[in-house]
């Protein structure tokens, strides 16, 4: 297992340079932003209660709110399976805030 994980790891850091040889720096980290995404990890920006929240106010919501994953004033949420699969929250460590976009 080690060897296969020393492997993989030389292909990717062979191709980088493959990548960078024939597109230059940003075509480099355009690839490197492409594995990172591909390994399931897609964000671009962290948020805390207090940033999302002025940035849903600055939108126009109103009635801003920290909710947890199986609240919201949305009739009949949970049928919707959107952050609750079988009874289990799906990423627990995850912000949940709910608006009123009036």
């Amino acid at each position: 297992q080690n060897l296969a994980r020393m492997l993989h790891r030389l292909r990717i850091e062979a191709a980088k340079w493959i990548v960078y040889a024939i597109t230059g720096k940003k075509g480099r980290n355009a690839f490197e932003e492409g594995l990172f995404r591909s390994s399931g990890e897609i964000h671009r920006w962290m948020y805390d209660r207090f940033s999302l929240g002025r940035l849903m106010a600055n939108v126009g919501f109103v009635e801003i709110r920290v909710v947890s994953a199986s609240v919201s004033s949305i009739p009949d949420f949970a049928r919707y399976n959107l952050d609750i699969a079988d009874g289990v929250v799906r990423k627990p460590d995850s912000l949940v805030m709910e608006g009123v976009k009036p």
